[in-house]
């Protein structure tokens, strides 16, 4: 099924980017409830 091959490909994607820099700086800011700061990334 389509939908199926493109969830465990959104999937994979998602697990690669999860110990990325960009995500670390996600997950602090919904933590410590602010918003992110992503300008240290451009």
């Amino acid at each position: 099924d389509e939908i199926v091959a493109w969830i465990d490909h959104e999937a994979e994607i998602f697990m690669q980017r999860v110990g990325s820099p960009e995500m670390m700086e996600a997950v602090q800011a919904f933590m410590q409830k602010r918003k992110p700061d992503f300008s240290q990334f451009n």
